[in-house]
């Protein structure tokens, strides 16, 4: 099973678990719903129509533990093809990770 070529992938800096004190790098893995198509139809107090927008399937993954923090939309089968890829390109993504952490500290 291949995984569709509109998914966009974003990551956070080197952030800190409150609990736990570790360090991680918040993956986000994002994707249209249903090929863009609208949701659901709702009518207002005038009865007027109006279309909401498909939101987007996301998943969050914490990465050095590829630990699934949220999940809206992606099946098992996909969850681990993204984790596989995140094992994968791990060093890269902390090292970018800890490259934003950096820039960010200069302004606070």
């Amino acid at each position: 099973m291949g995984l569709k070529n509109e998914i966009t992938m974003t990551h956070s800096g080197v952030l800190t678990d409150k609990e736990t004190g570790k360090n991680y790098v918040l993956v986000r893995f994002e994707r249209p719903d249903e090929g863009k198509k609208p949701k659901k139809v709702v009518f207002g107090e005038n009865g007027e129509k109006s279309n909401l927008p498909a939101k987007n399937n996301e998943i969050e993954i914490k990465v050095p533990y590829f630990e699934v923090a949220l999940n809206n939309g992606f099946s098992d089968d996909e969850a681990e093809e993204l984790i596989a890829y995140l094992r994968e390109h791990e060093k890269e993504i902390i090292e970018k990770a800890k490259s934003i952490s950096s820039f960010l500290h200069i302004f606070g």
